[in-house]
């Protein structure tokens, strides 16, 4: 089923940023994961609640633009999860000379609570594809409470093999588990220390702990916090936004409407079939209309058709459209999206073909070419802490941990594993203080490591 949702996003080291505002975006804001099978819903406060959408095991999704009469391929995107769905492999790549070409790849450890379909992330790592080989650049650490709420999410860059601290995010959380405060703190390569950036202030409803009614932005400038943005909420019984009204704040103080947005749903309240943008004339202090967005769904509430139309001339008037298609499993298999031009009408411009095993058109994933056990994240840690590691070929795997006596203290992995970049959580929360090895072997191959652990 197709909601009104958006990508969960992680950190770019591009710095892309997808947003829903100009204002309004949280989490690591360096890392982007462009998913077919998990997402994040708008009504998540700091997007710190993943959904699994789709528990395919892959999942190849080929982007196309319509070009002098033809479809021309142009980015591809494949999902790969372990067995276990406690790992997936996002990989995308770019069409480059008729062939293609990786660009970049994230290996995320998740944890799936399979009643509900929700996620907690435990690690992310961005790989950069260079020539033959990825690259790392850049993983993220989550830490979460004794509750299992969101409680920090610590962003490290690689820098010629070794990691620094690049980001930090710190959260504060109500009796739901959802964010009142939410703290960014950026590297600053002048001092090289983690400094105060950027601010969430969220605030609920009396009576609900998940009824988000309003979200404060602040950027720190002249070491003080400064509010730049605000949005108000109201929402229906489903906790779905009814309306969504978005302020600038100048001075700290001065609040100045800007724009806003109305939802219609169906009978029940979960699916939006409208949702109405206008802008704040402050000519006439009036809300002015803007533009229009409807859905069409077929009877299992699959979104069909979605429309997008601009206010011209006390009319609205067709900008774009996309339509879906789905297999018997309810499972999207096309969208095409036209754009409208008054003089030659409806005209193709992209699509996204999607994928449940590998298409025709081979894929070319190339494994990594060392084997690497990498550094466990965070280190020193308290309780828990990820480690990954890097094999080239098919073998049975073997992660042990022992204390400095060489008692062996737990075994992480032990079995056979494919090719690729791995990951897993070790808690330590019955140990006591101090240094710890973890020793991986594969097939002939054997590594070990030391990490610390303070409690």
């Amino acid at each position: 089923m197709k909601n009104i949702i958006f990508f969960f996003v992680f950190f770019s080291f591009l710095f892309t940023i997808t947003s829903l505002s100009s204002e309004r975006r949280s989490g690591n804001e360096f890392i982007k994961i462009k998913s077919a099978t998990f997402r994040v819903d708008e009504k998540s406060p700091a997007y710190s609640t993943g959904k699994v959408l789709n528990f395919n095991l892959y999942v190849e999704q080929i982007n196309q633009n319509w070009e002098n009469g033809a479809w021309v391929n142009d980015t591809r995107d494949i999902d790969q999860w372990n067995p276990a769905m406690t790992q997936v492999e996002v990989i995308s790549q770019e069409w480059v000379n008729d062939k293609w070409e990786n660009k970049s790849k994230h290996v995320a450890s998740v944890s799936i609570n399979m009643s509900d379909s929700t996620m907690r992330f435990l690690q992310v790592q961005l790989y950069a594809w260079a020539g033959n080989a990825w690259i790392i650049q850049m993983q993220s650490a989550y830490v979460y409470d004794s509750n299992n709420y969101l409680t920090q999410v610590n962003t490290q860059l690689s820098m010629g093999g070794n990691f620094i601290p690049f980001q930090q995010t710190d959260f504060t959380n109500n009796s739901a588990g959802l964010p009142l405060t939410e703290i960014h703190k950026q590297l600053n390569f002048q001092t090289m220390q983690l400094e105060d950036y950027r601010k969430y202030v969220y605030t609920y409803h009396s009576t609900n702990p998940k009824y988000l009614e309003t979200e404060t932005n602040a950027y720190f400038i002249n070491s003080a916090w400064v509010d730049t943005g605000k949005t108000t909420y109201t929402r229906n019984s489903m906790l779905n936004e009814l309306t969504e009204i978005f302020q600038d704040i100048y001075g700290g103080s001065t609040f100045v409407n800007a724009w806003m947005y109305e939802y219609t749903y169906n009978s029940t309240g979960e699916h939006c079939t409208t949702q109405l943008g206008k802008y704040w004339n402050s000519n006439q202090s009036t809300w002015d209309n803007s533009s229009r967005w409807t859905a069409t769904y077929d009877a299992n509430w699959n979104m069909t058709l979605e429309l997008g139309e601009n206010f011209i001339g006390g009319n609205y008037s067709p900008s774009w459209r996309t339509s879906y298609t789905y297999n018997s499993s309810g499972d999207e298999t096309l969208s095409q999206t036209e754009f409208y031009h008054v003089t030659e009408g409806w005209e193709l411009a992209s699509q996204s073909i999607t994928y449940y095993s590998p298409s025709s058109v081979a894929p070319d994933l190339s494994q990594p070419v060392q084997f690497t056990l990498n550094q466990n994240y965070p280190n020193p840690f308290n309780p828990s802490t990820v480690i990954s590691y890097s094999i080239t070929s098919p073998s049975d795997v073997k992660l042990t941990v022992y204390d400095v006596l060489g008692n062996q203290i737990t075994e992480l992995v032990n079995g056979f594993q494919s090719p690729g970049t791995h990951s897993i959580n070790f808690n330590a929360d019955g140990l006591s203080s101090g240094v710890y090895f973890y020793k991986l072997q594969a097939g002939n191959l054997v590594s070990v490591k030391q990490m610390m652990l303070i409690k």
